[in-house]
């Protein structure tokens, strides 16, 4: 049973929160303002094929996002999260999950994830 956690940037009221899709199907939003997710047991998928076309220009679409076995949710700032540890993904940039050294990440697995604000960061 696996969690699904992104950042959703579809329009209206979730516009800029991060989306957890649960193992049923049920979808929680939750505004990173109010709240910080630490992630347990995860994997950053990515779908290659649909990131490269949107790094080659076409519009963005879901293409990626952080599996999980399980997910707390916690008050803002609660754990203490280092810059050299953030991970990035904008397939307008890199068409993969990347570190600051730009590595690809795509399909890693950690231990633990977490959100700060808009960023995450391997725990």
């Amino acid at each position: 049973m696996t969690y699904q956690i992104r950042f959703h940037l579809g329009r209206g009221t979730n516009f800029r929160k991060f989306q957890i899709r649960f193992p049923d199907g049920e979808t929680k939003y939750y505004s990173p303002d109010e709240h910080q997710i630490l992630m347990h047991n995860c994997r950053l998928h990515n779908r290659p094929q649909v990131a490269a076309s949107i790094c080659a220009g076409r519009n963005k679409t879901v293409c990626a996002w952080v599996v999980c076995e399980s997910f707390e949710i916690l008050p803002p700032l609660t754990l203490p999260l280092r810059a050299e540890n953030q991970i990035f993904y904008n397939p307008k940039v890199k068409p993969y999950w990347a570190d600051s050294n730009k590595n690809n990440l795509d399909n890693e697995k950690y231990a633990q994830i977490a959100t700060q604000g808009r960023n995450i960061f391997l725990k």
